[in-house]
């Protein structure tokens, strides 16, 4: 409805009119219609002071996340390994996360994704990441990472507990074998008494020593290589060593008596009986007279020899 702005018109002056509520509406439609000419001049002027740019609708200040959780790293702090950044939940979601690595309190330069592998010039030193968080109608916001141990070389894959052969008596010789190693790496080796390391004994082969007696031999073996960590390792303890053995006196042989050749006795010849030579008897003079005892025809004459006759 039109309503005049001030009570009547004075003479010879126009009304003004205000159009409320739905009025304003129902004159735009009348502009289109033919009106006395001073009705529809004050129609339209109103409508279009009354007629303002639409009301701009005021946006809503950013909010902090709710939920800002630590990030962690995953992997290990190993010159060559692969680390990852976790940045948690945040709250409200749909975060959008940066990241920037740091070597000590040092950014490194690049080192702006998600992952980091760890370079040889950050040996010794300790990693952290710091995680920024964006999202719109939130703030900002970021978060930095617990450190890690400081990062060292990788070791062995495997290293093999070495053994000892050989007798465990004063005299013989014992020898350490090292086992299997991967990555290959150049030995070295150590003997040790009870434990205690045995000056010079660094081969694979140790001669057992009067001192040895009664001790536990042990050795150890350590690999190192170009860009792994060096790693010894060590036997289990041998048992006690044996003294050496008293040598049995060596027998002194016995003379056997020298056998003295038997000499076979010369053979005495036999002598042949000599035989006397017959001596023929010397004839006895014949008496002319026989005697007196040799009268008797039976007496041989060499009885009667020399005695005279009668």
């Amino acid at each position: 409805m039109l309503i005049p702005a001030h009570g009547p018109a004075a003479p010879g002056r126009r009304s003004r009119l205000h159009l409320t509520g739905s009025a304003l509406a129902f004159a735009l439609v009348l502009s289109a219609v033919a009106l006395p000419a001073d009705v529809a001049g004050a129609v339209s002027r109103e409508a279009a002071s009354s007629i303002s740019a639409p009301a701009k609708v005021a946006a809503k200040p950013a909010v902090p996340f709710t939920a800002t959780p630590t990030p962690t790293i995953t992997g290990k702090a190993l010159v060559g390994q692969t680390l990852t950044a976790v940045p948690g939940a945040w709250k409200p979601v749909g975060a959008v996360f940066s990241y920037q690595w740091s070597a000590g309190e040092t950014a490194i330069p690049g080192a702006t994704r998600k992952s980091y592998t760890v370079a040889g010039t950050d040996l010794g030193r300790a990693i952290s990441v710091r995680v920024v968080a964006t999202r719109t109608g939130s703030i900002t916001a970021d978060r930095r990472s617990a450190s890690t141990a400081a990062v060292a070389l990788p070791g062995f894959t495997s290293a093999a507990v070495p053994t000892i052969a050989g007798t465990l008596v004063v005299g013989s010789t014992l020898t350490v074998r090292p086992g299997g190693w991967s990555p290959s790496p150049a030995l070295s080796y150590a003997w040790m008494r009870d434990g205690v390391l045995i000056a010079g004994a660094t081969a694979t082969t140790y001669k057992l020593a009067p001192g040895d007696a009664g001790a536990r031999i042990t050795a150890t073996v350590t690999g190192t290589r170009t860009g792994v960590q060096t790693r010894t390792q060590r036997s289990l303890p041998t048992k006690a060593v044996a003294p050496a053995p008293v040598p049995k006196p060596t027998p002194v042989p016995t003379a056997k008596p020298t056998a003295k050749p038997t000499v076979a006795p010369t053979p005495v010849p036999t002598a042949k009986p000599t035989v006397a030579p017959t001596t023929a008897p010397v004839p006895t003079p014949a008496c002319s007279r026989p005697p007196t005892r040799c009268r008797s025809a039976t007496t041989s004459a060499r009885s009667c020899s020399g005695r005279r006759c009668r």
